[in-house]
């Protein structure tokens, strides 16, 4: 099933002379990158802010290796570290500031031919995983802490394809005229996960986190319909 957005592609008319038949040919928008690079600069930091199990902050991994490998900004890839400054211990930093420069040697070689998905996603899955062992090994080896790393080792990797399909669609410039369910369900777990590192931003005592979510849903069901506004609120609402 697909969704049809409600939105006409822009267009430019071309004469000919000699009294020719007008043609028109069917342009693409063109998305101003400064923008482009400040939201995702936003989306980098608060992926750092977002934490589950109140311990782990495993999706500025998958951001900084999608930015760097595919979007060739390292700039924007070091947003993530502020934002885990704010909410991590120093020694979790460390670690993390270890595994992005592991990941990026790792990168750096493929840097002239244009690396497999799955490779990126395993290297930035590995580098997280070998780097917190390490760390475990100082810290104290703890069965716990080992499966902790192994689900952050595993997001990591899952979140990088989800990356690759929902960078394009919301920061790609280009409006779609029909949107899949793995997109639509990809744009709405980064956009959740997005909010999800707005805890504890209030302006005068109101929730940016919840006042967005919901935002975020009325637009969804407003442009492509019902049943993807249901789907955007679920995932929404988990997260």
């Amino acid at each position: 099933m697909a969704y049809k957005m409600e939105a006409l592609t822009p267009y430019e008319r071309v004469y000919k002379k000699n009294g020719e038949k007008e043609q028109i040919h069917q342009t693409k928008p063109k998305f101003n990158i400064v923008l482009r690079d400040v939201l995702l600069l936003f989306v980098g930091f608060f992926l750092g802010r977002s934490m589950i199990m109140n311990e782990i902050s495993p999706f500025g991994f998958a951001f900084f290796a999608y930015i760097v490998a595919r979007e060739k900004k390292t700039w924007i890839a070091f947003s993530v570290l502020p934002g885990l400054i704010m909410v991590q211990s120093t020694f979790y930093v460390i670690k993390v500031v270890l595994t992005f420069s592991l990941m990026y040697v790792f990168i750096h070689k493929w840097e002239k031919k244009e690396a497999k998905n799955w490779k990126i996603a395993f290297i930035s899955s590995l580098s997280v995983f070998l780097v917190g062992m390490i760390f475990q090994y100082l810290g104290g080896n703890y069965l716990f802490d080992f499966f902790l790393l192994v689900f952050e080792s595993m997001i990591t990797y899952i979140f990088f394809f989800i990356l690759d399909t929902s960078i394009p669609l919301l920061f790609g410039g280009v409006r779609r005229q029909v949107i899949s369910n793995e997109e639509l369900i990809c744009g709405a777990i980064l956009i959740s996960l997005t909010l999800l590192g707005m805890n504890q931003f209030f302006i005068l005592g109101y929730s940016i986190k919840n006042i967005l979510g919901i935002t975020t849903i009325l637009i969804f069901s407003r442009y492509l319909g019902s049943a993807a506004g249901a789907t955007i609120g679920i995932v929404v609402g988990i997260a």
